[in-house]
């Protein structure tokens, strides 16, 4: 019981250091906080649980908000996990993280409101990126369109005069090899009936 009083001097110190970024701390929190220096001092086996309750509030409010999202109470949480369960450092920050967790809940709940309202915007954004950018493409679709309207005749005739013409080159192609391989032929058939006569 000697131990009381120096984890509730060591807390406040904890705490006065801490009060820019947590606040103060109301009556009944302390007194929460007493009751947890009190209970670990007469019972050593109360740290189990109080640190099983410390990872389960670590991990139950990650998708909603709460006191996981607050950097100074993970700080203070990794303290209490971390220690020895006979130290008095030990008990000392379970007392300062009990005490921080109401805290600690409502600042992780408004940081994980201002993350949601971040990917809120984050996501609207990028879908009015995504509309202009259909918007740019159908543009362009359109002018595309006008472009091949407007120069589909010219493009056409010249293709067709194109066709035509390597229609022309691939007839009288088609001749010039039509004609060669008459002469082959009529070479090997003159060819075979000089041998038979002979």
């Amino acid at each position: 019981m000697a131990d009381v009083p120096i984890i509730l001097a060591q807390a406040r110190d904890v705490l006065d250091q801490m009060r820019e970024r947590t606040g103060e701390i109301a009556a009944r929190e302390w007194n929460r906080g007493v009751a947890v220096a009190v209970q670990t001092t007469l019972d050593p086996g109360s740290v189990r649980r109080h640190r099983r309750r410390l990872r389960l509030a670590g991990l139950s409010g990650l998708g909603k908000g709460g006191p996981a999202w607050v950097g100074w109470w993970r700080e203070q949480r990794r303290y209490a996990l971390d220690g020895r369960v006979d130290e008095l450092g030990t008990r000392v920050a379970l007392m300062v993280v009990v005490l921080l967790t109401a805290g600690a809940d409502v600042v992780g709940k408004q940081l994980a409101e201002e993350n949601r309202q971040e990917m809120i915007r984050r996501r609207d954004e990028a879908a009015d990126q995504g509309r202009a950018l259909l918007a740019r493409g159908q543009e362009g679709a359109l002018t595309l369109f006008g472009e091949v309207r407007r120069r589909a005749p010219v493009l056409l005739r010249r293709f067709l005069l194109l066709l035509m013409d390597g229609g022309d080159r691939a007839r009288a192609g088609a001749k010039v090899m039509r004609g060669r391989l008459r002469e082959r032929v009529a070479r090997h058939r003159h060819s075979r009936r000089t041998k038979i006569k002979s």
